[in-house]
């Protein structure tokens, strides 16, 4: 199989590069010029630089293959709102478009949970309400997921939506794994309310071989999966894992939902009044994650996919806090 990733460079990116090089694909990568490289350094992908959003960068690279893995996205609930529905949008539209022009089989986007609304789910489906339409990300990916479904296509690309778990960790996450790593060896990461909601993660050498599957087998084709680790994990779990393989005290400090809330919306205030650009400690999407239970399954992606994550909470939280160590110590 000849595969484009898009966003090849990031966290889930590079690591989807190797999967498809260990399975014995063929691998071009699409990075956006300027941003580092590093994490696909000793891997033999043919890079291409570009930007998503241009038709003409994207017909070129979608030229010759078979399966486009599309991951490039801004993944904040901070970014401006026209930068957002630019990028993921913007980039989804080109990406299909250049896919068509390039006579590629299928289309698999990376999509997110926070399609949904937080609002108490357990072992919840595919097929739960994708409601939260107020957050400019998950409005984003919500029509994403539409473009890359959209009956129209049928008998011209196929399109495959992935859901990962509502968290993403492993070597390489600059995003949360190193600000956890960080915050937890300083010794001031405080739970919200007890962090006894439950959650799911996706651990990415577990995440990766599913995204994979989902561009190599015929039935996956049409189909939204969510692809999770296995367990009921709450925040507090999540966080003790990491703290135990760091070597760090687990967070013992914990401070009443309404407070946290009440001192994202402060922080969101100054930020918002000071023209801050950069992400602030605290939003209050991020605090809200916090307060009812985030659990999806991961039975249809069993089911269509053969998934199965093999790696367990701790020792993938050993991987990680390991490479977070070494990136910590420099």
């Amino acid at each position: 199989m000849r595969a484009l990733v898009t966003g090849a460079n990031g966290f889930m990116g590079a690591h989807l590069v190797a999967e498809l090089l260990r399975r014995g694909h063929r691998v071009r990568g699409l990075v956006l010029p300027g941003t580092p490289t590093e994490s696909l350094h000793g891997l033999d992908v043919e890079l291409l630089p570009g930007d998503v959003r241009s038709r003409r960068i994207m017909r070129a690279a979608c030229a010759g293959q078979d399966v486009v893995f599309h991951l490039a996205a801004i993944p904040s609930d901070w970014a401006p709102p026209r930068l957002i529905h630019s990028v993921n949008l913007g980039g989804t539209r080109s990406t299909i478009a250049g896919a068509l022009a390039g006579g590629c089989r299928r289309l698999v986007l990376m999509s997110s949970l926070a399609v949904h609304r937080s609002t108490g789910h357990l072992d919840a489906t595919e097929d739960t309400p994708r409601d939260r339409r107020e957050l400019p990300y998950a409005l984003s990916k919500i029509r994403c997921e539409d473009l890359v479904l959209d009956p129209r296509l049928t008998g011209r690309l196929e399109g495959v939506v992935i859901r990962p778990g509502l968290v993403p960790f492993g070597p390489g996450d600059l995003l949360t794994s190193l600000g956890l790593a960080r915050a937890l060896a300083r010794g001031k990461l405080p739970l919200i309310a007890g962090g006894r909601t439950v959650i799911c993660t996706s651990y990415i050498e577990n995440l990766v071989p599913g995204v994979a599957l989902a561009g190599e087998l015929d039935g996956a084709a049409g189909e939204t999966l969510v692809l999770t680790d296995d367990g009921h994990p709450t925040w507090a779990d999540l966080l003790g894992a990491f703290a135990r393989a760091l070597g760090a005290p687990s967070p013992r400090l914990s401070l009443p939902w309404p407070a946290a809330w009440t001192a994202a919306l402060a922080v969101e205030g100054i930020w918002t009044l000071l023209g801050i650009s950069a992400l602030p400690p605290l939003t209050r999407y991020r605090v809200g994650l916090w307060r009812h239970s985030f659990h999806f399954t991961n039975a249809r992606a069993r089911r269509v996919l053969g998934y199965e994550p093999r790696t367990s909470l701790e020792e993938g939280a050993r991987r990680t806090m390991e490479w977070a160590r070494s990136r910590l110590q420099r």
